[in-house]
């Protein structure tokens, strides 16, 4: 076999990797069209951390052939239940609103890199766009749990599409809010809310959502010189690093990440910004 034209980063994938059965507790339809998922999953919420996320085989008999990678929204240590926002738009994705109480998805995880974990003197401004707020619950739970001190900004294309305000307000922290029909609190985009936000050098900056969103924070991060990082989304087949289909351009150039296994969370300064988008969905 010939030597591969690719310089790949290390990764750091996680050792603590498992393939699982996850019972259906429940499946609740959400404001929007999107789907919320709690399964029974001990074993796998005993080794996730924030920003991780885990492959699930849609059907019984491997059609569709290839599981579907979803963030780990949040989880109950003392329980072991798991909670997986879905975004109906694929035949994968749309099958798994159809699944009822009792069945069993077979699980892989926790995988990739997640956010860094907070410390109790940190300060966090956290930003999610749409869907992209899934991994920010457990960011914000593990945060407030530590004692950290955090701000919150979701957006979204309407009221209706706003996803995680109940969960962030629950845990205490303030939130603002954006949509871009103006249908609930700033009208306009979350990175205009982020932009007039009080952050300093000490701040991190998580984030999670649309590709466009996410390089106007990197921009911001640049002028303001924030601590930025983010959780890229990315079609994925093999989860593991070995397909190498799910590459990002690396900021020095001459090199690649794999989000599946580098990733998904990556520092702003890790990405060639102009061409890493190219990778992410």
């Amino acid at each position: 076999m010939g030597r591969s034209p690719h310089r790949w980063k290390q990764g750091n994938m996680s050792a603590s990797l498992v393939a699982v059965k996850g019972k259906v507790l429940c499946n609740q339809a959400l404001s929007g069209g999107y789907y919320q998922l709690s399964l029974a999953a001990p074993t796998l919420v005993a080794r996730a951390r924030p920003g991780q996320f885990v492959m699930v085989r849609v059907g019984p008999w491997h059609d569709p052939l290839l599981r579907r990678p979803l963030s780990l929204s949040s989880w109950d240590d003392e329980t072991g239940v798991l909670r997986l926002w879905i975004e109906p738009r694929g035949r994968g994705t749309k099958a798994l609103k159809q699944v009822k109480p009792g069945d069993e998805l077979d699980l892989l995880g926790p995988l990739g890199r997640g956010f860094p974990a907070a410390k109790k003197n940190d300060t966090l401004l956290v930003v999610g766009g749409g869907i992209g707020v899934a991994p920010l619950v457990q960011v914000v739970s593990q945060a407030t749990e530590v004692g950290a001190s955090v701000r919150v900004c979701l957006g979204a294309r309407s009221i209706s599409h706003l996803l995680g305000v109940e969960e962030m307000v629950q845990r205490g922290v303030p939130v603002d809010i954006a949509t871009d029909d103006g249908s609930r609190g700033h009208h306009g985009r979350v990175t205009e809310l982020a932009k007039e936000a009080r952050v300093d050098n000490e701040t991190k900056v998580m984030a999670c959502g649309p590709w466009p969103m996410l390089k106007v924070l990197r921009n911001i991060a640049v002028t303001r010189q924030w601590l930025l990082h983010v959780s890229l989304e990315a079609y994925m087949a093999c989860a593991v690093g070995a397909c190498q289909g799910c590459a990002v351009k690396a900021a020095d150039k001459d090199g690649y990440y794999r989000v599946c296994k580098d990733g998904p969370v990556f520092s702003h300064m890790e990405l060639d910004w102009d061409q890493a988008g190219e990778g992410c969905s």
